[in-house]
């Protein structure tokens, strides 16, 4: 539209100059105005009206046409200052979470720490196998001892074994399951079976549960014998 508009100033520009410079617009010897103009003048005139008209026209349509575009920047910058704001304020909580991530990582590192300090509780089988013990009833016919074990995990009785009659070397080959076990000492306490009463031979003490031979001590912390065992999966 503003090409053609400018086409057409041109144009009646170029018309109205070369009526003017062709002939007379204008009667000498004509005393009233309107008869004074002759057609030529009357064609320059309209040529100068419209060309007044269209540069009004055409003055109205650029001044609108910037208003719009200064709208326009304006409504862009005000865009703009809002998505900057939203980014700086999504910026601002990006870093809040940021120093959150990095606070839970060290909290959870602890906590990790913490955890692998506390024993983990596992459960198995203990074997008792075989024994050697002294005789604990030494008589003119001695009759060997009666052995027998208690088994306990830390203070808490775990079971015994069956009482092997007369032999110093006996073997009882039975299995006890040891359930939640941390880092207890784990207690054999090997008994010689009387009548009356049951007389304590010795212990043996498993700080670290493996298959293996241990040795019996007495009250004395005398060593007075050993004994075999052997660790089963649960």
């Amino acid at each position: 539209m503003e090409l053609a508009i400018n086409i057409a100033l041109v144009t009646l520009v170029a018309i109205g100059a070369l009526t003017a410079i062709g002939g007379e617009t204008s009667r000498q010897n004509e005393s009233h105005f309107w008869r004074k103009i002759t057609l030529r003048g009357w064609f320059f005139v309209s040529c100068v009206f419209f060309t007044l008209i269209l540069g009004v026209i055409k003055e109205i349509r650029s001044n609108a046409a910037s208003e719009r575009a200064e709208h326009a920047q304006t409504k862009l910058r005000n865009e703009l200052q809002t998505a900057n704001q939203k980014l700086e304020s999504a910026s601002q909580k990006l870093q809040e979470m940021k120093s959150l991530i990095a606070k839970l990582e060290k909290e959870l590192n602890k906590m990790n720490i913490e955890m692998d300090s506390i024993p983990k509780r596992s459960t198995f089988k203990l074997k008792i196998k075989c024994a050697s013990v002294p005789d604990m009833d030494p008589r003119p016919y001695p009759d060997n001892t009666d052995a027998w074990v208690d088994v306990l995990r830390g203070s808490m009785s775990i079971g015994r074994t069956q009482v092997i009659v007369g032999n110093d070397s006996p073997c009882f080959n039975e299995s006890f399951r040891i359930p939640d076990y941390a880092t207890e000492t784990i207690t054999l306490i090997v008994y010689d079976h009387d009548r009356n009463d049951n007389e304590v031979i010795g212990k043996a003490l498993i700080s670290k549960p493996e298959t293996g031979t241990y040795d019996i001590f007495d009250a004395r912390n005398n060593k007075v014998g050993y004994i075999q065992i052997e660790i089963l999966s649960n």
